[in-house]
Formats: C-alpha cells, structure tokens, sequence
C-alpha cells in the first residue's frame, strides 16, 4: 500500500521531508508537493535530496495557492526540470471539480502544452 501525503512545499515541509528521506523511501510513500512560492533553489534541493535517497515524489504544476498561482513559462520549466530528474517523480495537475468536461478543461489551461 502507498501513502500519499501532501506538502505545500515550503521550507520547514521541504527539511522535515529530507530529513525523514530513509523512513520515506523503506514505507513507500510518495510526498505530493505543491509549490506555494517563486523561488525554486529550495524545493530543487529538497527533491534532489529525496532523488538521492530513492523517494519518489508528484510535484504539483498548477499550484492554487501562493505566488505559483500565476501561470508563466518560468515556473512550468522549473517545474518539469525538478520531476525529470528521476523516472519516478511525476508532474501532478490539480483538477477543479466544478468542471465537468475534463479534457476541455486540460486543453484550457494555457501551460498544459508545455508539459507534454
């Protein structure tokens, strides 16, 4: 069985994953993190960290929250440089409930192209 545990990905989250890494990795868990701010070192030095020590994790590229609210190019390349440094981290997208057609509202988002 996988846990799946969710982190807005600030800092104090970001060292307390690092440093529970070994524990991470041997009860396969898998930390979803959502970026809430613009600067990237911190959360790139976290998942490489957790890369290192075999955790995998999904990183959120459509945070709803923070300063990654806002859609820019930047953030979408950051984004797709952190989860590709290992074939197990993954590129999670947040789903507003209120659309019904899911695949209209995957083609709306303006960044989506970016990831494929």
């Amino acid at each position: 069985m996988t846990y799946l545990s969710y982190y807005r990905a600030k800092q104090n989250e970001l060292l307390a994953l690092v440093e529970k890494a070994d524990l991470i990795s041997q009860k396969n868990i898998i930390p979803i993190l959502e970026p809430v701010n613009l600067t990237y070192k911190p959360i790139a030095k976290a998942c490489k960290k957790l890369n290192d020590k075999d955790c995998n994790f999904i990183i959120i590229a459509n945070s709803t929250v923070g300063k990654c609210y806002i859609e820019s190019p930047d953030h979408v390349n950051h984004i797709k440089e952190i989860a590709s440094k290992n074939t197990e981290n993954k590129i999670g997208l947040l789903i507003d409930p209120s659309k019904f057609e899911i695949k209209n509202y995957l083609i709306s988002l303006p960044f989506i192209k970016n990831l494929i």
